[in-house]
């Protein structure tokens, strides 16, 4: 807990030092952020709601392995079907 109270005040003590126009930027980009994950998330779930067909298991889609975070090596090993 303490080492987000520390990130927190130093974000707070860098933020202080910026201009006006600076400070609205970072605001900006912060909202930026926040839209584009509430995006993603969106449309995880929705891929997650989305029944199987019938007789098949139902999948969590990972996308890329630059979107999933997992090791390159490791996506190709659970994503090999031949």
């Amino acid at each position: 807990m303490t080492q987000a109270i520390d990130r927190d005040t130093v974000i707070l003590n860098k933020f202080h030092q910026l201009t006006s126009d600076q400070q609205q930027q970072i605001i900006d980009f912060i909202d930026f952020l926040l839209f584009k994950k509430e995006s993603k998330d969106d449309t995880i779930s929705k891929i997650k709601r989305k029944p199987a067909l019938a007789g098949t298991q139902p999948f969590e889609f990972l996308g890329t392995p630059e979107e999933s975070g997992i090791p390159v090596d490791e996506w190709k090993m659970e994503h090999d079907y031949s």
